[in-house]
């Protein structure tokens, strides 16, 4: 019987290069989101979704009519408070101040007719010409009048107290105040980009309406992406900070971008079925083609081996509990351990146990024994 075609491979040298393949998910490496100081009904919009802007770029404004109606409440407010205050440093209410003025002058008439009488009744008294009782009664009726004027001058004195002062004055300072205020928010009636970039998201329409706080879009530069890639724990040994990544989207076929890693994890979490760690690298998009959001496929080459000795993956084998290959000795096969190093997709490095030029069997579907002899096919 004639020796079996057996398919076999050479050890020879290349520049090798061992790849972690996995896949990620592209962000802004610097964003911002863009919030409603005030609240308000939007009457025009600048930008569209897409957009680039720049640092303090107008996106929409709101209808001015609103906050007009602010201002003019808040101005009639003041007015009405300074108006209290100026009354009040003059004494009081005009009309009450008057009415209380009218009081003591017409007191102040009487007192004046009672004490000439009184005088006029002193003289008669002297002369015999009036009983004294008469005099004590107008005497007391002057008496009277004088407490009455006093009383009435306290009042006008009292018509203001230090509180009511404190109060009114206390009135104005929160009306303009809230003067302030009200032009402040009719001012901010215009929405502004916080940084520059790219409005990646906005969804805001004419006529709809905005409240304080609410989340209008989210803007950032795209010239430099962030990429989260969730790496198997097994694998996280491989990865250092700087190594080259070199990503692709399904959507551009045939272009790639090129990055490196910027974080490796700082903790090992459950993402479905695997353990995974979060790594995070930096990717050039000058064109700012690759958009937030993009899943994409990555490739971090966590290793490079000048000419080194490699051979076909498929040669690979181990044999109780030793890694190695079958080897083509003259005619016939014998099982040969070696060390290996790094490897890709379809080579690995040999570093001991095998020189180039060796021929080794590649994937054969039948048993091998040592000593075999057989008939090399090469690719």
């Amino acid at each position: 019987s004639a020796p079996p075609d057996v398919p076999f491979g050479k050890v020879s040298r290349e520049d090798l290069v061992s790849t972690l393949v996995t896949n990620g998910q592209v962000e802004p490496r610097h964003t911002a989101e863009i919030r409603s100081a005030e609240g308000g009904k939007v009457a025009t919009i600048q930008v569209k979704q897409g957009d680039p802007l720049r640092a303090g770029q107008p996106l929409l404004e709101f209808d001015a009519g609103e906050a007009q109606a602010r201002i003019h409440d808040a101005e009639a407010t003041l007015r009405s408070a300074e108006a209290r205050l100026r009354q009040l440093r003059a004494g009081g209410p005009p009309k009450a101040r008057a009415e209380l003025d009218a009081s003591i002058e017409a007191a102040r008439l009487e007192q004046r007719a009672a004490k000439r009488e009184a005088e006029a009744l002193g003289r008669l008294v002297e002369r015999k010409a009036a009983a004294p009782e008469e005099l004590r009664r107008q005497e007391a009726e002057v008496a009277r009048l004088n407490a009455r004027i006093e009383g009435l001058e306290r009042q006008r004195g009292t018509m203001v107290s230090p509180a009511d002062s404190a109060e009114a004055q206390s009135a104005v300072e929160l009306a303009r105040t809230a003067l302030g205020e009200a032009r402040r928010i009719a001012g901010q009636r215009t929405v502004h980009s916080p940084i520059g970039g790219v409005l990646y998201e906005f969804a805001v329409q004419p006529g709809a309406w905005l409240n304080s706080g609410d989340l209008v879009g989210r803007v950032g530069d795209l010239r430099t992406v962030r990429l989260s890639v969730y790496v198997d724990e097994p694998e996280l040994g491989k990865l250092q900070i700087g190594q080259p990544v070199t990503i692709g989207w399904d959507a551009k076929p045939g272009r790639e971008w090129a990055g490196k890693v910027n974080q490796l994890p700082t903790r090992v979490q459950a993402f479905g079925t695997r353990q995974v760690g979060e790594v995070i690298c930096l990717i050039d998009n000058p064109d700012r083609e690759l958009l937030p959001g993009t899943n994409v496929n990555v490739e971090i080459e966590t290793a490079r081996v000048a000419k080194a000795l490699v051979i076909p993956k498929q040669a690979l084998r181990r044999r109780l509990g030793v890694d190695g290959v079958w080897k083509l000795s003259g005619s016939s096969i014998r099982w040969q351990p070696i060390e290996t190093g790094i490897s890709n997709l379809t080579s690995a490095q040999v570093e001991k146990g095998l020189g180039e030029g060796d021929s080794v069997v590649l994937t054969y579907d039948r048993e091998l024994r040592e000593g075999m002899e057989v008939k090399p096919v090469y690719p």
